[in-house]
């Protein structure tokens, strides 16, 4: 369904964690007919040989060496550390056939030294494309805007963006990078994911019809895929929800409701 879309890439999971996923992983990346499958990585050979062994085209391997990471993530271990695993697991992943996506977790409170040293040696090591993370959904546009334009402007690759909705700011900040270079943006159906989540895929596949022009999505399927997302997960869709909310497109007032019987124009901006 997700292909139909129009979704070129499909994240799927980290068949590093255990067998049991390694096996989801390798049935769901079978079942693609033209989408490329990307999996989830830590900076580790066996990791990087899960997903190859899984079948995955894209790795998306991680890393972060701010304070706070080094501390809770790594055991106390240090940057050169972290670095130095990096490399090798991108050589691996490079030397596997596969392309590579590395992103540069909790980025928004990472120091720009820092976001630049570990982006060159995995830009260096072969990485296909850099992510620059707002994992715990703090930035502000104008914030996310200056790291991305930076990122872009350093780094001769394609540049990504994982975005958290902590803040309700993960959409504000998906245009703000879009405007400041980012070419590609993280998203999941209904934007489900840690804690609030991350960018809707539906409220910016419209933003990007209606407002970029941008037309290889088809979001007349919107209603389908929201549908499948609940049958499968059991997730419910707040009613005042933009788009895809019971109440979206739902008007009470006498006054907006004549406007609208002779031109709907009159109290909707989505066609």
């Amino acid at each position: 369904m997700l292909e139909d879309f129009g979704i070129s890439i499909i994240e799927i999971g980290h068949p590093g964690i255990s067998p049991e996923e390694e096996e989801i992983c390798r049935e769901v990346a079978a079942s693609a007919k033209q989408a490329d499958i990307l999996m989830h990585a830590r900076a580790k050979k066996e990791d990087v040989h899960a997903a190859y062994r899984a079948g995955a085209d894209w790795i998306g391997i991680w890393a972060s060496v701010n304070p706070i990471s080094l501390q809770t993530k790594y055991t106390n271990r240090s940057k050169e550390y972290v670095k130095k695993e990096l490399k090798h697991a991108i050589e691996e992943a490079k030397s596997l056939g596969l392309q590579v996506r590395f992103t540069i977790e909790d980025a928004s409170r990472t120091e720009w030294k820092d976001i630049y040293d570990i982006g060159s040696i995995a830009y260096q090591a072969g990485a296909n494309r850099i992510s620059v993370a707002d994992t715990v959904g703090i930035w502000e546009p104008y914030e996310c805007a200056n790291v991305v334009r930076k990122v872009v402007e350093t780094f001769p690759c394609e540049i990504e963006v994982h975005l958290h909705n902590d803040l309700g700011l993960a959409m504000a900040n998906a245009l703000a990078a879009i405007d400041a270079g980012a070419s590609v943006i993280d998203t999941t159906l209904c934007g489900i994911g840690e804690r609030a989540g991350i960018v809707d895929l539906f409220n910016l596949a419209v933003i990007l019809q209606q407002k970029r022009k941008l037309t290889n999505l088809k979001i007349e399927q919107i209603p389908k895929l929201a549908q499948a997302l609940q049958l499968a997960s059991g997730h419910r869709v707040d009613v005042c929800r933009p788009i895809i909310g019971k109440h979206a497109f739902t008007h009470t007032s006498s006054y907006h409701v004549e406007a609208m019987q002779q031109n709907p124009a009159a109290y909707e901006g989505i066609p």
